[in-house]
């Protein structure tokens, strides 16, 4: 998305309302007169829907520099720490977000106090640039707390106050909603309670909206790696928050919420053809949030039907299923009207599934109706620009053509990875060199292929680690000359819950013993 411009900084007027300087801080508790800085008037963008080739448009940005500790009102609370406070109002903003050039806390905290809600920033979530995103809370006003120790010196100044115009808690939102969105916890949905876990909000400190996918790796090593369109760009996704679990509680009713948040990202590779992007999120994900690590598949053949979960239009998780076969466009997935739920903007970049719940594409662009009228929508194909893809998504070449979704909680997994394609055959042994595994844990090696021999013949073998960067597996005889053959392996390895989890095939060829 094309970065907008941000309103001059003189746009704001300051009301002195009780201000203190620091320097003049009384030693009681801070009076409920906190100088408040009012936003001048913002203008309203469009009200319509928005196609998904576009990022929906949820806030605008406006430049506000000011220092909380030199600007803000001081006291102290009865412990005698220092309580310093300051307030932003917007007029007709439905919430308001904060951007802070630098936020430093010194062990203390910073409550950001909506009208119905507040966010807590505490020490262990500071950045290591000193940036921070406050997510909008509702209301035309924000009341900013500081608290920390009696010579606390926090650094706390904005650089940008976003006057939202969505309020993600109100039933406006949903009465606005295309009639045919299907919550992702309606009956649609049930199957899905595991794949939902994947998919984030996403919010641009430019004031634009989308949504993508926490993605699994060949390595199943955790990485936090996330998948959007290459339109959503804007080049500030070290910014981008990224909000998890913003669902109803119920089919159509109940609260969503919106506490489930990490910010921060790195840009790894995109391209406008086929429009996809690969980010890593940076701040780690907690555990708290179940999130859910999405499997993909990039043979590119033809899903016989498809499913889509986004937050279009910035409302809560939603689901669409196409039960036809999918159409190819150039670089594209093409689906010709929902046959449930719907696509609207602000999906863009959100994950299409094929049947076996793998990830096969992102959103690029489409209608915003229901039902097969609609226009196509399309998904850039996750099989194009696969040798980029691989350097994040299988980068150590092991071929495989899709795996599976894992949860976080089951993240990393011990797997055995055959890299020895070569072996020199003696009678006895055979060896493969791993750069993964337990050595507490068995691992089963099965003969997949080659020779006649019946697919998935499994040997039991254990590992033995040799060094600090591999592990050595030695497998007993194979039954039969094949010095100078070549059999197809894989391996399995055993998750912390003692399931089976396959690594990569890896066809090796038996050289005569030297």
């Amino acid at each position: 998305m094309k970065a907008p411009s941000l309103l001059g900084a003189a746009t704001f007027a300051t009301l002195a309302l009780g201000f203190v300087p620091h320097s003049q801080a009384s030693p009681t508790g801070p009076s409920d007169l906190v100088p408040t800085h009012v936003l001048a008037y913002v203008e309203e963008p469009s009200s319509e829907p928005g196609d998904p080739g576009s990022p929906l448009r949820y806030a605008t940005p406006v430049a506000v520099s000011l220092d909380l500790w030199n600007e803000g009102r001081h006291g102290r609370n009865p412990d005698g720490d220092t309580v310093v406070r300051m307030r932003f109002a917007s007029p007709g903003a439905r919430a308001l977000g904060l951007v802070f050039s630098e936020l430093a806390l010194d062990g203390g905290e910073l409550r950001i106090q909506g009208e119905i809600e507040e966010q807590v920033v505490r020490p262990e979530r500071e950045r290591p640039d000193g940036r921070f995103v406050v997510a909008p809370l509702v209301g035309e006003q924000l009341t900013l707390e500081y608290h920390g120790a009696r010579h606390s010196r926090p650094r706390l100044v904005t650089e940008t106050v976003l006057h939202g115009w969505i309020d993600f808690s109100s039933d406006e939102l949903w009465s606005r909603a295309n009639p045919c969105n299907v919550d992702v916890r309606c009956p649609l949905g049930d199957d899905w309670v595991v794949e939902k876990q994947s998919v984030a909000m996403i919010l641009s400190t430019f004031g634009a909206l989308c949504t993508g996918s926490l993605i699994n790796n060949a390595e199943y090593d955790g990485r936090q790696l996330f998948l959007t369109a290459d339109h959503c760009l804007d080049g500030n996704e070290a910014d981008w928050v990224f909000m998890f679990n913003y669902e109803r509680k119920f089919c159509r009713a109940g609260a969503s919420p919106r506490e489930f948040t990490v910010q921060g990202a790195e840009l790894l590779g995109s391209a406008i053809i086929s429009d996809w992007a690969v980010l890593e999120i940076l701040e780690p994900i907690p555990e708290e949030f179940d999130a859910h690590f999405a499997g993909w598949d990039h043979r590119g053949r033809h899903p016989q039907q498809a499913y889509g979960i986004h937050h279009g239009g910035g409302k809560p998780k939603k689901i669409a299923h196409e039960d036809e076969r999918l159409s190819q466009n150039a670089q594209m997935w093409e689906v010709s009207g929902f046959r449930e739920g719907s696509i609207e903007g602000g999906a863009s970049g959100s994950p299409l599934f094929d049947p076996n719940r793998r990830v096969v594409g992102q959103l690029s662009s489409g209608g915003t109706g229901c039902g097969p009228a609609t226009a196509k929508t399309r998904y850039g194909q996750m099989h194009r620009a696969w040798d980029q893809k691989r350097a994040w998504l299988d980068p150590h070449g092991q071929s495989v053509g899709f795996i599976d979704g894992v949860d976080a909680s089951d993240l990393p997994l011990a797997l055995p990875l055959l890299t020895d394609k070569r072996v020199a055959y003696e009678e006895g042994t055979m060896t493969f060199v791993s750069y993964k595994g337990m050595p507490d844990r068995p691992v089963l090696l099965g003969i997949v292929g080659g020779l006649g021999i019946p697919s998935m013949d499994f040997v039991r073998v254990t590992l033995d680690v040799t060094g600090p960067d591999g592990v050595w597996v030695f497998m007993p005889t194979v039954p039969r000359t094949i010095a100078g053959q070549t059999l197809s392996f894989q391996a399995f390895g055993y998750d912390r819950d003692g399931l089976l989890s396959a690594s990569n095939v890896v066809d090796v060829e038996f050289l005569p013993a030297q």
